[in-house]
């Protein structure tokens, strides 16, 4: 009911078109069907086509004129990155807003991108950096279009070069470590955009907007074994936020007329885990961390 009353406060979106990533499930599904929900056309950046076929049945069956489709994507992949942006520009498609939802959190030990960084790492940080630069290497990127970065309640307050090498590595460092690390080193990048800092080595014209969900049911933490996941989900789902609910701050960075340049939405319950969107002010010292982030950066694409 209340994901319902706080809809009620977002604007139509008909006749506007937006990415999302990772979107067969989890936040990424439900932030596309309440997209599609105000009309808005979807277009579904995702790795699984069985799982997006799924996806795309679901939300049709609640919304059968639903303006929804999808194009590969691979957020590891340097290769695929370019092949959807390439996509997009066939298709003549020129999204109002792109969010950068694609993660993953407890992938198999040892687990490596194709050019052999660990895969929290390559997927969680460096996909979104090379995602961000190819469009705005392409043109897809101008003065209105809004770019929504997903975080995370996983913050390393600890930042090093010694701790951003084992990130990138995956050696000598725990994967709930390197998750947070990897989160850390996305906020880092998305100040650095929305400050306009000129060591970004692209030119970025677009609205950067922050934002994370608390803790909701998704499924970015899967496990071999399908019981303990099953475990996990039943867990989550008594004690945190469902998916509708932890989305909704996208939502608000899609449409807000609020500049939240170097602030970041944020759910406003206990430990930030549960609740309404609020805003929040970033901690403006993570940016003295932006050079060697992005010295180390370059060397990995």
């Amino acid at each position: 009911m209340y994901v319902e009353k706080f809809l009620e406060r977002i604007p139509s979106l008909l006749n506007k078109t937006y990415v999302v990533t990772g979107a067969n499930s989890g936040l990424g599904f439900a932030l596309s069907t309440l997209l599609v929900s105000k009309g808005a056309r979807v277009i579904m950046a995702n790795r699984n086509p069985k799982r997006s076929e799924d996806a795309i049945n679901k939300i049709r069956e609640l919304y059968p004129t639903a303006s929804v489709m999808v194009l590969p994507f691979d957020q590891s992949k340097k290769d695929s990155i370019e092949a959807f942006v390439n996509s997009l520009i066939s298709h003549n498609i020129k999204p109002e807003g792109f969010v950068l939802n694609a993660g993953i959190y407890s992938p198999a030990k040892d687990a490596k991108t194709e050019d052999g960084v660990a895969l929290t790492f390559g997927i969680n940080y460096l996909g979104n950096f090379i995602f961000t630069q190819t469009l705005a290497n392409h043109g897809l990127i101008s003065a209105e279009t809004r770019l929504i970065y997903i975080s995370s309640p996983a913050y390393s307050r600890k930042f090093s070069p010694q701790i951003l090498a084992r990130a990138i590595s995956g050696q000598k460092i725990t994967r709930p470590k390197q998750y947070a690390v990897a989160k850390t080193a996305q906020k880092i990048f998305v100040l650095g955009l929305m400050t306009k800092s000129p060591l970004i080595p692209f030119d970025n014209k677009g609205k950067i907007y922050l934002y994370h969900p608390g803790i909701a049911v998704s499924n970015i933490a899967r496990f071999k074994w399908k019981f303990f996941n099953k475990i996990v989900h039943r867990f989550m789902s008594v004690f945190f936020h469902p998916p509708e609910k932890a989305v909704l701050g996208a939502l608000v960075a899609l449409t807000t007329d609020k500049d939240l340049n170097g602030k970041i939405l944020v759910p406003r319950g206990f430990l930030e885990i549960n609740g309404i969107p609020h805003i929040k002010k970033i901690d403006e010292k993570l940016l003295s961390h932006l050079p060697y982030l992005i010295t180390e950066t370059l060397k990995l694409i």
